[in-house]
């Protein structure tokens, strides 16, 4: 006894001080080596019995499950069953005193324990002693603790919830010592049997709460505890099961509708009467469902057990008819809620007057309506009784009270239409924007009309439909549509009102940190997709919505108080309009949508819905180059000019590819954007005007906007109608203002503008004709690059060019030109004769853009500039080399620039203050983007070794001393500046730079060999 009490202490101050955070190295020791006891049994009960320190009855418990795991072999049955007898009747006795992770380790001791017997009896070895009553016995014990008090029924469901999640295929205890196909193996047997009776058990505990709502006010902890083991039990993967018993170890089924992690509930079939024969299961949820809303946690568990419940599928269900009525009982319970909840959605009058839990409730149902949908599709919902034809023409948002026995699909819809309308109107003031469960609940709902929408489509689009089911589908559509409109309309209104009621709050955010279209993306696609169902209806509303603001934009002036507000709703209205009309672009090659393509064969609402935006997009080119207008800041918007923008670029990435496109346009669009005998050249004229205005009056105060017009500029060069913006006389003159740097505004550009404007005009060469009018491409390029070229050697060549090159004005016209360089050497991506052109310009260049490293090497922004230009010269220009001159020229560059790296390297390593010095000088020349310099020269190194340097290198070349020493001077630069980058190289690339080396080692030349000598040693 006095050895188990100094034992005791001794475990005692060494959980204390694990408690605490900061044990001792013999605090540590006393507790490994009472994990790693053997035979610890007599001492870890007696600690359990009688010591008052929960870690210490923690480390007890875990030293007990670990010694019996560990020496399972040498226990016999009846010793392995007094240990688990023991432990369950210690919590049951001791359960009040007991901390909560103390009682959790038990039970899920316990869980392991028997989950390791489960083993041996299913799958019995040769040196396992079988016991066939152990399952019953097992259950029986726990029946027993079901039967008694209250104290006992706790611990008897807390202990079925440790054995559902020990026997979940998602649970494999590695001390078990046992491979993974012996837990997906037992997993299999717990489902087969045990899981249905442990949701009996938990169902009629259920259902005496359901029974007696008095006892909830006592015993809420206890209905916690089984909703939580009902809630696991419903969320278990059978097919995990069954894929243990095909062989198929690691299948899993992803999940379905809203935000639930968990895979859908597929019983096999002899649960057949607990899901499907009766509904009672159903019926028990939503009663409690009722009974416990004001709960928080009681609700959300019911919430969660009615989704899974909506998700039931698979041979649960032994034919359709059985599945059409389970749809229609679990609607007709659903239906009530939906309705009471959009009651109060309707009569509440502010955030306040709803409770606290009322968005999680909102939320919630709207899970259990996405899974039910995504589950059971709208052909089963179609099966639906009819509404009776008196009725068959209207669309309620409130669900009909003559229907509210008869569950149809037109009932379900105006239901479904109602609740989604009411999340819409809670959205139309700014104090309820605010509340997030309001865009969440409207967002889950989004995904439950997209599945509907997405199965008439696939249907009448698959182009497999039969007559008859062509018929049947369109009616289906028709029912769709009258319920798809309301949403789509009152979504736009909401928008609108959203975004009156923030600006005449001054609640703007600010626009630098808030992107509507990315914050918005998924869901503004979601509603254009919603919007396609009924084309003729959402771009008519849109259209007239547009001209509506126009007008009153048109008359507004300039200190009216409602400009911003108009200029808001512009913003939200071409956002909607655009994702209408066009999809994102997820390739080189857009497609026009298919509703909009039939549309436009019945109507002119594609163009005139497109025409709209563009009369937008023209009043403010008109406020932007009207030079008599004063202040036209106060009437234009960025944010408007922005989305403009991006509706042009979405736009034309679609409606300007037509002829490349693999489906046949309508007619009308054809006409009308599919040839440049269409509106094409005064579309491309206005596009690019657009772009001019923006780019001479917001380039420096919104850089961001001239971003946007660049790229969308240079969007436009890679369209197949780019030739005829080059015959355009304003295109011809932006083109001269910018190369003579007449317009102070474009020659004020940043180096990042300078980068993509000069991409974009140089792209555009390739529509005068390339190799098929090589006069034209090279008058071109005399007008655009040749005058970026002779710009750069000027100033270069200058005699006094070392002396002014830290002057600001030198630095800044420096970087300009590096960064039109950059253009010019990305528009050459995809060979051809523009690429040629453009590498001819860069080339030259390379050993005076290598040398500037050592005139800017305090620069950081400078460095990334150079390096920059040299990993976009490798990416875009690598395969236009074709000429061995060229590839001489290439390395010298390559040598030059890696000579300068290393010789800043070793500077900075010689110079024992060098850091700090670099430091400060970068901090007096301002913020710079990155200062991982060496990282990004190691991934410059590692990119040029593997995709140019090693590649070019073959043994002819070699024979050449100019460009075998221009190679093995590079190859010491590059291991020089990035010694790990060889760490990286893929086998074939080290093979080859191998096989490099070795030729210098074993040449005869001296020099040669020399050359592979300090290559090796760099």
């Amino acid at each position: 006894m006095e050895e188990l009490n100094q034992a005791l202490a001794l475990i005692e101050r060494a959980s204390h001080e694990i408690q605490q955070g900061n044990p001792s190295p013999e605090a540590q020791k006393v507790l490994l080596s009472f994990q790693e006891k053997s035979n610890p049994y007599e001492l870890c009960k007696y600690i359990l019995e009688n010591s008052k320190v929960p870690t210490a009855q923690f480390q007890s418990v875990s030293t007990i499950r670990r010694a019996v795991l560990r020496e399972w072999s040498a226990l016999s049955p009846q010793q392995r069953d007094s240990i688990r007898d023991f432990l369950l009747q210690f919590l049951v006795n001791s359960h009040a005193a007991l901390q909560n992770f103390v009682k959790s380790q038990l039970l899920q001791c316990v869980a392991v324990l028997i989950k390791r017997e489960w083993v041996d009896i299913e799958f019995p070895s040769p040196t396992s002693q079988p016991n066939l009553q152990f399952k019953e016995a097992t259950f029986q014990k726990i029946l027993t603790l079901l039967g008694g008090e209250m104290h006992m029924k706790r611990q008897g469901v807390g202990l079925l919830l440790a054995l559902v999640n020990e026997f979940s295929s998602k649970q494999t205890n590695s001390e078990t010592k046992l491979p993974v196909t012996y837990h997906l193996k037992c997993n299999r047997s717990f489902a087969d049997k045990e899981l249905k009776q442990v949701l009996t058990w938990t169902m009629a505990f259920i259902h005496q709460f359901i029974t007696n709502p008095a006892s909830l006010q006592n015993d809420g902890a206890f209905l916690g505890s089984c909703l939580t083991l009902a809630a696991q039990v419903l969320s278990w993967d059978f097919e995990d099961a069954q894929a243990s018993s095909d062989g198929l170890l690691f299948t899993r089924t992803p999940p379905t509708g809203g935000d639930s992690t968990n895979a859908p509930l597929k019983p096999p079939p002899h649960y057949r009467d607990i899901f499907v024969t009766s509904h009672d299961i159903l019926l028990c949820f939503f009663k409690l469902l009722a009974m416990v809303e004001q709960n928080e946690d009681l609700s959300h568990l019911t919430r969660v057990a009615l989704s899974q419940l909506a998700s039931l599928s698979g041979n649960v269900f032994p034919d359709k008819a059985h599945q059409l009525q389970y749809l229609k009982t679990f609607l007709e319970l659903l239906m009530p809620h939906m309705r009471k909840y959009t009651t109060i959605l309707s009569s509440a009058g502010a955030p306040s007057s709803l409770s606290p839990s009322f968005g999680d409730q909102m939320i919630g149902l709207s899970n259990i309506l996405v899974r039910l949908v995504s589950n059971f599709r709208i052909e089963m919902f179609y099966q639906l009784p009819p509404v009776p034809a008196a009725l068959g023409n209207e669309c309620p948002l409130l669900f009909l009270s003559a229907l509210a026995s008869d569950v149809t699909f037109d009932a379900f819809l105006a239901e479904f239409c109602a609740f989604t309308c009411g999340c819409l109107q809670s959205l139309k003031s700014v104090e309820e924007v605010e509340f997030s469960w309001n865009l969440d609940c409207f967002n889950y709902l989004t995904d439950a009309w997209l599945v509907f929408v997405g199965d008439v489509e696939e249907e009448l689009g698959g182009g497999t439909t039969g007559e008859g089911n062509q018929a049947k589908w369109t009616a289906v559509k028709a029912t769709l549509q009258k319920y798809t409109r309301n949403v789509f309309q009152l979504y736009v209104e909401a928008r609108i009102a959203i975004a009156h009621s923030e600006l005449e709050q001054d609640l703007v955010e600010n626009e630098e940190t808030c992107d509507d279209k990315k914050e918005f993306e998924e869901q503004l696609e979601a509603v254009g997709r919603l919007g396609r169902l009924d084309c003729a209806h959402s771009l008519h509303l849109v259209t007239s919505m547009l001209g509506d603001r126009l007008a009153k934009w048109q008359g507004q002036p300039a200190t009216g108080t409602g400009l911003d507000v108009i200029l808001e709703e512009l913003h939200w209205l071409v956002l909607i309009t655009g994702h209408v009309l066009a999809n994102e672009p997820k390739d080189e090659l857009a497609h026009i949508p298919s509703a909009i393509n039939a549309l436009s064969d019945e109507s002119d609402a594609v163009i005139l819905a497109t025409n709209a935006v563009m009369a937008v997009l023209q009043f403010q080119n008109s406020c932007l180059t009207n030079e008599t207008l004063d202040g036209f800041d106060d009437i234009v918007s960025p944010l408007l000019a922005e989305t403009l923008l991006w509706f042009v670029s979405r736009w034309s990435a679609t409606y300007l590819t037509i002829h490349r496109q693999k489906t046949p346009a309508s007619e009308r669009l054809a006409a009308a954007y599919g040839s440049t005998g269409g509106m094409i050249p005064n579309m491309i004229q206005f596009f690019f005007s657009s772009i001019s205005s923006i780019l001479m009056h917001w380039s420096g105060a919104e850089p961001n906007l001239a971003v946007q017009a660049c790229e969308l500029l240079l969007s436009l060069s890679k369209l197949p109608f780019r030739m005829v913006l080059l015959q355009l006389d304003v295109y011809r003159n932006f083109c001269e203002a910018y190369v003579k740097q007449i317009s102070l505004a474009l020659t004020s550009l940043s180096a990042r503008l300078h980068r993509l404007l000069v991409e974009a005009l140089v792209r555009m060469g390739s529509g005068t004709g390339g190799a098929e009018n090589p006069e034209a491409l090279q008058q071109y390029f005399q007008q655009i690059v040749s005058p970026i070229q002779a710009d750069f050697v000027k100033v270069f060549d200058r005699a006094d060019f070392a002396s002014i090159a830290q002057n600001a004005q030198v630095v800044s016209h420096v970087e300009r030109l590096i960064s039109s360089l950059r253009g010019v050497v990305r528009a050459g991506k995809g060979g051809g004769v523009v690429s040629r052109a453009t590498l001819h310009v860069a080339l030259p260049c390379l050993e005076k853009i290598a040398s500037l490293l050592r005139i800017y090497s305090h620069r950081v922004d400078m460095r990334e500039d150079i390096s920059a230009f040299f990993c976009d010269l490798l990416l875009y220009q690598i395969n236009s080399i074709k000429e061995r001159s060229e590839v001489d020229a290439l390395l010298n560059g390559l040598y030059h620039y890696f000579q300068a790296l290393a010789e800043l390297s070793k500077e900075k390593s010689a110079t024992a203050g060098g850091k700090k010095e670099e430091e400060k000088q970068r901090d007096a020349s301002g913020p710079r983007r990155d200062p991982q310099v060496q990282e990004k020269s190691g991934q410059l190194a590692l990119f040029a070794l593997t995709t140019c340097i090693l590649p070019l290198i073959t043994p002819e070349l070699m024979l050449y001393a100019k460009v075998r020493d221009g190679y093995y001077s590079v190859l010491c630069g590059l291991f020089e500046e990035a010694p790990r980058s060889l760490l990286s190289l893929q086998a074939p690339t080290y093979s080859m730079l191998l096989a490099s080396l070795k030729y210098a080692l074993l040449s005869t030349d001296t020099d040669v060999a020399r050359r592979g000598l300090e290559t090796l040693c760099s």
